[in-house]
């Protein structure tokens, strides 16, 4: 189980590094129905621009570790 679920942050990671901060907004616009969409592709881009979904190489070792 804990393979799945270092596959699954990976893949979340991973999409979330790659995808515009514009597309990803759209994607969770309906958990938020109460925050504009250009406000919440802000704040996304402020995470990105901050690094806080990248691991800066510790994703294999974060794989690793539940192997």
């Amino acid at each position: 189980m804990a393979k799945a679920f270092v596959r699954a942050y990976e893949k979340a990671r991973s999409y979330l590094n790659k995808t515009t901060a514009t597309e990803i907004a759209k994607a969770e616009k309906p958990y938020f129905p109460n925050v504009d969409e250009s406000a919440l592709a802000d704040c996304i881009a402020a995470y990105q621009q901050l690094g806080c979904w990248c691991c800066f190489g510790l994703g294999p070792l974060l794989s690793h570790a539940f192997l």
